[in-house]
């Protein structure tokens, strides 16, 4: 169970105290003067504030996978109106185009971002 030291409005300050560029041990000892820690209370608030990050391997992840999420279903949608359209306006028995390049690359990169956003979401008690 977290206590109060651990809520977010002190880890959001902790991460802004870390991403200022001081060193780890000036923001143990402010994070010790501050909220009156232990060197062990005040490590564990550091991991935390760190795990949670902008810059954390873990938010990177799930950033990455976000964009292929989002560049996969464009790619996907694409290929498939433009190839409903011209299915669509082709006579009967004519010719039409179908898009399976962008079809097959946005397929990847949505089964690429859902990966990495499931990695991420796995790891997140384990990721610093």
């Amino acid at each position: 169970m977290r206590s109060r030291m651990f809520s977010r409005e002190n880890v959001a300050e902790a991460r802004r105290l870390i991403d200022s560029g001081i060193s780890e041990s000036a923001v143990l000892t402010q994070f010790r003067i501050k909220w009156s820690l232990s060197q062990t209370d005040a490590e564990r608030l550091y991991d935390e504030a760190r795990r949670e990050s902008p810059t954390s391997p873990r938010s990177l992840m799930r950033q990455e996978g976000g964009e292929d999420l989002v560049w996969g279903f464009a790619a996907l949608l694409l290929g498939g109106v433009v190839s409903a359209i011209t299915w669509i306006t082709a006579s009967p028995g004519g010719t039409y185009l179908l898009m399976w390049g962008p079809i097959l690359y946005g397929a990847y990169r949505l089964f690429r971002g859902f990966t990495l956003k499931l990695r991420a979401s796995r790891n997140s008690r384990y990721a610093p």
